[in-house]
């Protein structure tokens, strides 16, 4: 449990944590600590997940209007106190690839309005959510996952969506997961490699349902033709045009509504030295030979 965690830290029983996001006011404008805390980037996003063969989430309409009721902005200002960037696009910005034209066309178009949330919501055929039956999201059990679901749920609920929530530990959430069988799914997903491919074939190519990572179940042809030929292409600037085409394809789809990139932040005793972030995996990819510790 993180916050027990974070108590611990504070008696000096933990060398280095996370710090929760309640606490993080507090503890980054606080002298004693700010000296020891550490912020990188990383190259991953959190987002909200379809099953895009399970109905009604097969209508690319209502995938669409929820991606517009969520306020993206909200949540990471409010609930994780400014410790996010907000995510338009798949591909994180420190990703080699990271199309700034699709960004901008995504913030453009897909980006928290209320009012073209309930036009969308309508020509999916459910005005004001008439006839849509009450929806589940889904979700890791979490108290940090769980600030951040009834946050969307009550933005759904403002368009006429009736949401509940359901957890599931971890374990018996990916097998769910794996199996097709949560139409509305939390996940994140952390670069393996610093290359689109990770990405875009990864979690969106249709050879890649359930447990290879397209959750989704999402099979869009084209999409499957620039990943395919982006993977066997040599020059990168040929294999740049292809990721892009198809992360625009993607955007527009709505498989997943990215919520926000990640950025890794931990704090650390003073007595802690030499520790550092890894880009791709934050605090899990140090290599400890290189910290060491002197506690007087």
């Amino acid at each position: 449990d993180e916050n027990v965690d974070f108590m611990n830290f504070e008696k000096g029983q933990l060398d280095i944590t996370g710090i929760p996001d309640p606490e993080w006011d507090r503890v980054s404008n606080d002298p004693k600590y700010k000296p020891y805390i550490l912020e990188k980037p990383m190259i991953g996003i959190y987002y909200l997940g379809f099953n895009v063969q399970k109905k009604p989430f097969d209508n690319k309409y209502l995938r669409q209007a929820i991606t517009r009721a969520i306020n993206k902005e909200g949540i990471v200002k409010v609930i994780r106190r400014g410790r996010a960037q907000v995510a338009y696009t798949i591909l994180p910005p420190s990703m080699p690839g990271f199309s700034q034209e699709n960004y901008n066309w995504a913030k453009e178009r897909l980006s928290y309005n209320i009012e073209e949330a309930k036009k969308l919501l309508a020509k999916a055929g459910y005005p004001n959510g008439k006839g849509l039956p009450e929806i589940t999201i889904y979700y890791n059990t979490s108290v940090a996952h769980k600030r951040i679901m009834e946050a969307i749920q009550a933005d759904l609920q403002k368009i006429g969506i009736n949401a509940k929530l359901q957890n599931y530990d971890w374990a018996v959430y990916l097998d769910l997961l794996d199996k097709g069988e949560l139409p509305v799914y939390r996940l994140g997903w952390v670069a393996d490699y610093i290359d689109p491919d990770n990405f875009l074939w990864v979690l969106f190519n249709s050879s890649n349902f359930g447990p290879e990572g397209n959750h989704s179940f999402y099979k869009n042809p084209k999409v499957d033709e620039y990943t395919n030929k982006a993977r066997i292409e040599t020059l990168w600037s040929v294999r740049v045009k292809y990721y892009n085409m198809a992360e625009r394809i993607i955007l527009e789809d709505c498989p997943i509504v990215p919520i926000y990139y990640y950025v890794s932040q931990v704090i650390h005793q003073p007595w802690v030295h030499g520790l550092y972030l890894d880009p791709l995996t934050g605090l899990s990819g140090v290599r400890y030979r290189v910290v060491w510790i002197d506690k007087k």
